[in-house]
């Protein structure tokens, strides 16, 4: 028996995978379909993930952007990468970033992937399988989708992939070493052409003096007395960000350069000084705390709120998170340079955070900017307690912004926001099988849930929930425990034969399921409906559900008659109780199709078929992903 990869899905027998509900929520999940061979999908005429425009005023890089050019342009059927390296803020990513605007017409596809961790890596890959293949459900398992990325990669020629600040040159060797498009990773790191396994290395330095001045006469308009300019660039090191910063306050503050350089001068008193050549960091946080103060003169909110973005991850933070007061500030803030604004989001430069963290963390207020990172993200999650896909459209965003809040949160200090919010996120990610991501972030919310409670609450019943669900779409066995354990709480709590107990005992069958036990969960499966029909009144939609999951339970076991019977039952009564245009109709007509199929009676699992693609493209949409399954139903 294949069994599919969804926490909610359940084996029909044979090769056909179907979706079931417990009841836990009423969470609609697809099963993972194959995806096509790599060679089969041909590359799509232009495709782009590139949403940030490229700077306007980009001077004293000609010779590098000429280089980067040539180099990747002299071999057109193997591989070329290019490494680019040089300090943090000296432009290597605005570098690769013009490249590939300006070429754009020269590639099918332009990928940029931020590939600071193989977690980051693995996530970019896969998200440009969705889009190559778009027609595939969404819950394909991330590294299954980064791995058919590569292949596709590795069999199409004419496309660019972009690799942002990668730590570690063994985190992409395989990429470099195999491709047959164009590869340009930019790094901090100058370990040698042998490491990065190239000919030779790009090195990108600060700007001469000479276009570092005139970078800042651009950033600073109006500037036209060259003299201070240039004193100002030099103990600036040169550095693009820290000129692009400086130029900004100029700008935003109707100043001008020896002003503002008297204001540096005041700065450097307080701090060490800036050598040419000196900490990056040091220099962006001392220009920080110039601007800064303005900021806090015109807008004490934009302070709290810029400390509050240094906890996020860098790039696409959603608009989504700001109200009209926050968008104000966002607006102010980016008058400053402090933060990016674009259609895809908003970005803070990495340096910029670290210094802001820093400050916040000298002002021991870094911990009310993670709580405050923290409640804005709270404000994204779902109301009800449960769930499905299309009822939080920007969640995936979001995760890469709870992981990094979290990772700022004390760890001696219980948050249940902080573990709602860590549930939520891993639950999202359960639902698009991407159950990697979803397991430390379902771990650490149950941790906080039993530090908070204590090891027997009926509080804990959700968070155990939620991470058997996480450990049984990866096959673990100890989703188990995490599963029985929630059914011992709920019953020791609820009573036998408490109405709430029939989703927990239902959720204990479908681990069963997942992990390929279907006998083992035929027990669980008839006492979730026994309870169920006992306690709910007559035609209630949970009893549709308790009979799906007894019918797959049933023909993982290979009765398949009396699954169809079942199936029937179950449509008939979701028919009842439920709108004409409720999504469950959807799968309950799909798994019908797969018990009908499953007795071989192919005439009616088609009629059924049918009826599920047009009923979930009616109302969810051609490229949903339970649109999808229905779509590929036998």
């Amino acid at each position: 028996m294949n069994v599919p990869t969804g926490p909610r899905s359940a084996a029909l027998g044979g090769a056909n995978s179907g979706i079931i509900i417990t009841g836990d929520g009423a969470q609609l999940g697809t099963s993972a379909l194959p995806l096509p061979r790599p060679g089969d999908v041909p590359a799509p005429r232009r495709l782009s993930n590139l949403t940030k425009p490229p700077a306007l005023d980009f001077v004293g890089r000609a010779d590098a952007l000429a280089t980067l050019g040539t180099a990747l342009t002299g071999a057109a059927s193997v591989v070329v990468s290019q490494v680019v390296y040089g300090l943090g803020g000296v432009g290597k990513s605005e570098l690769a970033l013009q490249y590939a605007t300006a070429n754009r017409e020269h590639y099918r596809v332009i990928w940029w992937i931020t590939a600071e961790s193989p977690e980051q890596i693995e996530a970019g890959l896969a998200q440009l399988t969705r889009f190559l293949v778009p027609e595939h459900p969404v819950e394909v398992p991330t590294r299954q989708a980064a791995v058919w990325a590569k292949a596709w990669l590795l069999e199409h020629d004419g496309w660019l992939l972009v690799l942002d600040n990668v730590h570690n040159p063994a985190q992409v060797r395989d990429l470099l070493a195999q491709m047959r498009g164009h590869i340009i990773v930019t790094t901090r790191r100058d370990l040698g052409a042998r490491a990065w396994r190239v000919r030779e290395l790009i090195a990108l330095d600060v700007l001469s003096l000479e276009s570092a001045t005139d970078l800042l006469m651009l950033s600073a308009a109006g500037g036209k007395d060259r003299e201070p300019a240039t004193r100002l660039a030099a103990a600036l090191g040169c550095l693009p960000l820290a000129i692009e910063q400086a130029g900004a306050y100029i700008e935003e503050t109707h100043g001008d350069v020896a002003a503002y350089l008297t204001k540096l001068d005041e700065t450097f008193d307080l701090y060490a000084p800036v050598a040419h050549r000196g900490d990056p960091e040091q220099t962006i946080s001392k220009i920080w705390r110039i601007s800064m103060r303005e900021v806090e003169q015109t807008s004490p909110t934009a302070l709290a709120l810029l400390r509050a973005l240094s906890c996020f991850a860098p790039d696409d933070i959603p608009l989504t998170l700001f109200d009209e007061a926050a968008l104000r500030d966002l607006a102010l803030l980016a008058s400053y340079s402090l933060v990016k604004r674009s259609a895809g989001g908003v970005a803070i430069h990495r340096l910029v955070q670290s210094a802001v963290r820093a400050e916040a963390r000298d002002a021991h207020l870094l911990d009310a900017a993670a709580r405050d990172a923290l409640s804005m993200l709270l404000t994204r999650l779902p109301e009800r307690r449960a769930f499905a896909l299309d009822e939080w459209p920007d969640g995936l965003s979001l995760h890469p912004h709870a992981v990094a809040v979290a990772s700022l949160m004390p760890v001696h200090k219980t948050s249940m926001s902080l573990g709602r919010l860590l549930r939520d996120t891993s639950r999202l990610l359960n639902l698009h099988a991407r159950f990697k991501e979803a397991f430390p972030l379902a771990e650490r919310a149950l941790t906080l849930a039993e530090d908070r409670f204590g090891p027997d609450h009926p509080a804990l019943i959700g968070f155990l929930t939620n991470l058997a669900a996480t450990l049984s779409g990866l096959r673990r066995d100890d989703a188990l425990q995490h599963a029985v354990r929630a059914v011992a709480i709920a019953e020791a709590s609820l009573g036998p034969g408490h109405r709430d107990l029939a989703p927990r005992v239902g959720n204990l069958a479908a681990v069963y399921i997942d992990l390929g036990r279907a006998a083992d969960a035929l027990p669980m499966a008839r006492r979730a409906l026994a309870i169920a029909t006992v306690t709910l009144p007559p035609g209630h939609p949970d009893l549709g559900r308790h009979l799906g999951n007894l019918a797959a339970a049933l023909a993982g076991v290979g009765d398949h008659e009396q699954a169809l019977a079942l199936e029937l039952q179950a449509l008939d009564l979701t028919e009842r109780a439920l709108a004409a245009d409720n999504p469950e109709l959807v799968v309950r007509l799909g798994n019908l199709a797969l018990a009908h199929h499953a007795v071989g009676d192919t005439r009616q699992a088609a009629a059924c078929a049918a009826r599920a693609v047009t009923l979930a493209t009616r109302i969810l949409g051609p490229r949903h992903p339970t649109t999808d399954w229905a779509r590929h139903l036998p």
